[in-house]
């Protein structure tokens, strides 16, 4: 393969773009002149459990900011593979805090977080914001493409789910709760706390708004399947 894909290459195989960006920022930050093989690369890529529109965020920060920050060592596909939670920790963290941030800390008031100040709990908000859109996003993506059984679920929890600054405001109430019963013996940063869509409580919330819609069973689950399988396959 020569150069990047057209625009129209990329909307008809991501993974394939994506591995020859990767392969391109390799050989140039790297030097390394061995034949790559962008198919077997894209296979690797496709192991991600997160949406086209997140991957291309990433890869691209992480091809932006790898020669002047300390990150994980990517040599391949596969050990991009492996760090791709690490970047995209890093990522995160590093973004400044938006207007809509600033608004929820304020109203948030003086909650004591212990050693860590305003600024860790900024940092905490915006990744929330950031990760509560991305799931939004993401379920709004498969209800827009998908045709099945299923959709009717994802329409029903998506116009349930509240916007991102209310949910953010009361995810950091909810966590401010765990943080004060277990302060103690916290470790880590305060970060750890943020939203994420895989936590039990928010699972737990989802599954309800699902039972309501389709009555008992794993409907949330089969759902979430659905969501990452719809994702694009590598291409002959």
């Amino acid at each position: 393969m020569n150069g990047f894909f057209e625009n129209d290459d990329k909307e008809r195989n991501f993974f394939l773009w994506s591995a020859e960006r990767l392969a391109q920022f390799i050989r140039s930050k790297t030097g390394y002149s061995r034949a790559i093989s962008c198919r077997k690369w894209a296979t690797e890529l496709l192991k991600i459990e997160a949406t086209e529109h997140e991957i291309e965020a990433v890869l691209s920060w992480y091809i932006d900011n790898a020669r002047t920050r300390k990150l994980p060592q990517v040599a391949s596909a596969r050990t991009f593979v492996s760090h791709y939670k690490t970047i995209k920790t890093a990522m995160e963290t590093t973004a400044d805090p938006t207007e809509m941030a600033r608004k929820i800390s304020f109203r948030l008031g003086d909650l004591h977080w212990g050693k860590f100040n305003r600024k860790d709990e900024l940092k905490t908000i915006q990744l929330s914001l950031d990760r509560y859109r991305a799931w939004r996003d993401e379920l709004a993506t498969f209800c827009e493409s998908s045709d099945n059984w299923m959709r009717g679920l994802g329409l029903y929890v998506h116009s349930l789910a509240p916007p991102a600054d209310l949910f953010v405001e009361q995810w950091m109430v909810y966590s401010h709760r765990i943080f004060t019963t277990i302060a103690r013996a916290f470790r880590g940063d305060l970060t750890n706390l943020a939203f994420s869509a895989s936590n039990p409580r928010f699972t737990e919330m989802c599954e309800m708004w699902a039972m309501e819609y389709m009555g008992p069973g794993d409907h949330w689950l089969q759902l979430k399947r659905l969501m990452y399988e719809s994702r694009q396959t590598v291409g002959g």
